[in-house]
């Protein structure tokens, strides 16, 4: 704590107010990271409205043992 007033004290002169109190910081969307990465990342795949899954980003895939699952990526991806 000693390091923080240090700083504040180097920063603020004899003239000035030093801050007080606590700054609280709300996000109104606690989802925010999960809408950010939806419009900036295709996901390898999507559920279709009938509820089918179908490809969205991959274009193919195969799996290569019990527990690889290889896919093939299209070119057009964002």
């Amino acid at each position: 704590m000693s390091v923080i007033k240090d700083a504040i004290s180097a920063l603020v002169s004899k003239n000035d107010v030093a801050p007080v109190g606590t700054i609280h910081v709300v996000d109104r969307s606690p989802l925010n990271w999960l809408y950010i990465t939806y419009n900036t990342v295709e996901e390898l795949v999507r559920v279709s409205p009938d509820g089918a899954i179908e490809p969205a980003a991959m274009k193919t895939y195969s799996w290569a043992n019990d527990r690889t699952l290889e896919v093939e990526v299209r070119e057009d991806n964002r």
